[in-house]
């Protein structure tokens, strides 16, 4: 019994330093942390309990060393946000396993035994990890499955085009790295053919995604005019397109 309980004090204690070092503030999901708005009170706390169970599942694959006493935690999280936790987990043991040359088999063998149920999820975790890490996706890609590979390729360079009502294939780019790296050595090189995708590519994604939040947060249809970048008889909507910069951190009207 002795023997026991010294056991689990050292994995008790490595749970600990793990948790120390590797760690994340719960504050890190939280709105007032990220500058996010909510459209009202019930989505933001919905949203922030999301972040939570993913941070929740992070945490308890740093402290646990025993993948049965993993499992009994993510189970215990409610049904709808399992996925969340799995997603943090394999987070979790991916950077487990880049940190520890002896031992990189945790989000496979979790994966495979434990983690199928949440599988995307499992995957979208993995590309996480790689992420932080800025960890090349490439010899990741040749282990994975062939479907669910690309769910961990999330954060690296590259980008497809389809063109016209076929949607035929169109121009296309594929990089290895960090897109926010490539970002940054471009502006110091001044050459914009360092771009693993057209800046402009980047702006067009974004403008979809603020269209659909706008949208959302008005609670209406919007009609956008593309050429000009407003919204057809809707100043409102166009003006949330932007806000009040901060001076001297001032984007000019036109650039």
């Amino acid at each position: 019994m002795q023997t026991q309980s010294k056991a689990e004090n050292r994995v008790s204690l490595l749970g600990g330093v793990r948790r120390r070092f590797l760690g994340l503030s719960v504050a890190e999901a939280s709105f007032a942390k990220r500058g996010f708005i909510a459209s009202d009170e019930e989505s933001r706390q919905r949203l922030e309990q999301i972040g939570v169970t993913f941070l929740t599942g992070y945490h308890a694959a740093l402290e646990e060393t025993s993948f049965n006493s993993l499992a009994n935690r993510l189970t215990s999280v409610e049904t709808d946000l399992q996925g969340f936790a799995f997603e943090g987990t394999a987070m979790g043991l991916a950077l487990l396993d880049c940190l520890t040359p002896w031992r990189k088999d945790r989000w496979r063998t979790f994966t495979e035994c434990i983690g199928k149920p949440h599988i995307y999820m499992m995957h979208v975790g993995l590309g996480w990890a790689l992420a932080r890490f800025r960890r090349s996706v490439t010899p990741h890609l040749a282990r994975l499955d062939p479907l669910l590979g690309w769910l961990a390729i999330d954060g690296y360079g590259q980008y497809k085009t389809w063109m016209g009502k076929d949607q035929q294939p169109g121009p296309s780019r594929s990089e290895d790295g960090n897109n926010w790296a490539n970002f940054i050595e471009a502006v110091r090189s001044r050459k914009q053919s360092d771009l693993n995708a057209p800046i402009e590519e980047g702006f067009r994604s974004t403008v979809l995604v603020h269209l659909a939040n706008i949208s959302y947060r008005l609670g209406r249809t919007l009609e956008f005019d593309a050429e000009n970048l407003k919204c057809k008889g809707d100043p409102e909507a166009t003006a949330m397109f932007t806000r009040q910069y901060r001076a001297p951190f001032v984007v000019p009207e036109k650039v």
